[in-house]
């Protein structure tokens, strides 16, 4: 498993567009772009911006454009106000763009440097900015938004009317600045997303900005829809530039500050493609689209890697031998940001495989917590708690591997960890992501993981067993919500769905008790009977170990399936008993069919 040593990029000073060069007096631009690097149509440096100013001035040299107009939510000017030396965007102002921008242009490239706010995943519906015109014309506009996660969206109609709606992959973050850049090809319709360089969506779109009919609404902070009750953006913007061309993964990483342009090398070293166990000469990167790649080893007797090349010799021996190999990577100098983008190391830690008396390979092993193990695409696969997973052709050389669960778990889980598990004495998800079961939904075609997510206490065992889905085994995985509950009470029952299961003002009491229904939701492990029905056994330690039926569209809970409580048999939230419970210790059940029988191990 890939672990992050360190980065170090410039910092301290307000990261200036690429296409700007120095302010002059007036807060003015004089902009001198590489004759390599596209020129914008417009640009505007907010950050140059003086506090109280009304509109500022488009700095790129040459163009007809004209100044962008801060605006309160009535739509008469007003002043900006400045924090972390860009314009703030609280909810009561927005940016006038001038008309026409677009109009005539198939393809465009359009790059916003700017800090999200928490208000937009969960307010009223915002937009970040709008090319085009307005919804209500239904004649055609481009946006961007930050509303319960980033996309853009594209037509030359009313909403959903041909409407090309993407969403990206990750979302904004909203305790930083950073770059995000849209482009449109006009030769395909390709429409793509980029966070600080790095593409987090990309689609065909049905059309393009030339065939818009109106160019008046060209917005930053406004709906799409005026006047229909939309919240003005939350934030603050830096920088706003847009292109008359769709500008490549290259183009687009010249444009980045140092910061940014640090962010993209960071994410890239992350993902350099370095074999988990070798046995034998392999080949490492010597370079990304934006860095040169270099390597140590922990151990060069058994790996030393030839520094021109890039080529890994391996010496095995008779045992596995764990080597890492760190990764410096550096910022060529594609672009003036470059030079303030400092060396980013990260290590890869591999198994070099031993080599046994008749001269093949010894066993590969690794740690895995609460396994759970299946077989996909000819390969076994592995996962374990803490986010441990591994996968093997023979079920004896094992390779770890990581996905989006290994390295953006927090973003991911942080809704219902926050909404359920967490407590003050439980405060961090990191070690409590536990004993998660993978199973083939052929339904739903799609791969389910029923994770574990525990919050402990006492005597309240507040945990929550979650799903999440894949298209692929190994990732990446989506959070879709809640299965089941635990340590839940009076005071805290509403956010659950046990109201939904057991009605309103149920009496609660049987909960409290560890030794009787009062259980850990952990330990899943999912079965389909083969008669159609899919089922979730999962439990307890001194609870016992329980089962309810799941929803083969959803994945879910079968909210149609019913229980009689009765004691030490059934529960009307629970469902069936299977084991256990009244102090008898057990946990971790797993499901076996063979023959006509089922057997719980």
């Amino acid at each position: 498993m890939a672990a992050l040593v360190g980065m170090i990029v410039a910092g301290g000073t307000v990261a200036s567009p690429a296409w700007a060069d120095q302010p002059q007096a007036g807060g003015s631009v004089s902009t001198r772009m590489s004759t390599s690097q596209p020129q914008p149509l417009l640009g505007y440096d907010f950050s140059a911006l003086a506090p109280g100013a009304k509109e500022a001035k488009n700095t790129v040299s040459g163009s007809s454009l004209g100044p962008a107009r801060i605006m309160d939510a009535d739509g008469r000017p007003a002043g900006a106000v400045k924090t972390d030396d860009a314009l703030l965007f609280d909810g009561s102002t927005y940016v006038k763009l001038p008309d026409d921008i677009l109009s005539g242009r198939a393809s465009a490239t359009v790059s916003i440097r700017v800090r999200n706010d928490r208000f937009n995943a969960s307010g009223p519906w915002t937009y970040l900015w709008s090319l085009g015109g307005t919804g209500q014309q239904a004649v055609g506009s481009w946006t961007a938004s930050t509303h319960t996660s980033l996309y853009t969206s594209i037509t030359s109609k009313a909403n959903g009317q041909g409407e090309t709606y993407l969403p990206a992959a990750k979302n904004l973050p909203d305790d930083r600045f950073c770059t995000l850049t849209a482009t449109i090809d006009g030769k395909d319709n390709m429409v793509r997303l980029y966070i600080n360089g790095l593409q987090v969506a990309e689609g065909k779109a049905t059309v393009n900005p030339a065939a818009f009919g109106d160019h008046h609404h060209n917005v930053i902070g406004q709906s799409r829809y005026p006047g229909i009750g939309d919240a003005l953006f939350h934030g603050a913007v830096q920088s706003f530039a847009v292109y008359p061309q769709a500008l490549n993964a290259d183009q687009i990483a010249a444009t980045l500050p140092s910061e940014d342009l640090g962010d993209l090398i960071d994410q890239q070293a992350t993902s350099l493609a370095v074999p988990a166990a070798v046995d034998g000469d392999f080949n490492l990167p010597v370079s990304t689209t934006v860095a040169s790649v270099s390597w140590t080893s922990s151990a060069p007797e058994t790996v030393s890697v030839n520094a021109a090349t890039g080529r890994a010799h391996v010496v095995p021996g008779k045992r596995d031998v764990p080597v890492t190999l760190t990764a410096r990577l550096q910022a060529t100098k594609a672009s003036k940001s470059s030079q303030g983008a400092k060396a980013i190391q990260h290590d890869y830690r591999l198994i070099v495989r031993g080599i046994s008396k008749d001269g093949q390979n010894a066993y590969s092993r690794v740690s895995v917590h609460d396994p759970s193990v299946v077989k996909a695409g000819g390969r076994y696969y592995i996962f374990g708690s803490h986010r441990a997973w591994a996968r093997s052709t023979d079920l004896k050389h094992w390779e770890p591997f990581t996905n989006n669960l290994s390295r953006d778990y927090q973003r991911i889980l942080d809704p219902i960890w926050k909404a359920w598990p967490k407590q003050a004495s439980n405060p961090d998800v990191t070690g409590n992501m536990w004993a998660p079961d993978v199973y083939y939904n052929a339904t739903m075609k799609k791969w389910c993981m029923y994770l574990s997510l525990n919050g402990g206490g006492f005597p309240f065992q507040k945990s929550v067993i979650v799903l999440l889905t894949a298209d692929d085994i190994e990732g990446d995985w989506s959070l879709v919500g809640p299965v089941v509950y635990s340590g839940f009470q009076k005071s805290n029952v509403a956010a659950t769905d046990v109201p939904k299961v057991l009605g309103p003002n149920a009496d609660l009491s049987r909960y409290a008790s560890l030794t009787d229904t009062g259980i850990n939701a952990i330990d899943a492990c999912v079965k389909d009977d083969g008669q159609g029905g899919l089922w979730m056994s999962f439990g307890s330690w001194f609870g016992g170990i329980w089962m309810i039926r799941l929803d083969p569209k959803t994945g879910l809970r079968d909210y149609s399936t019913t229980y009689p409580t009765q004691a030490n048999q059934s529960d009307a939230y629970y469902g069936h008993k299977l084991a256990g419970g009244f102090g008898n210790s057990g946990g971790g059940p797993a499901l076996v069919h063979q023959g006509d029988w089922w057997y719980r191990v």
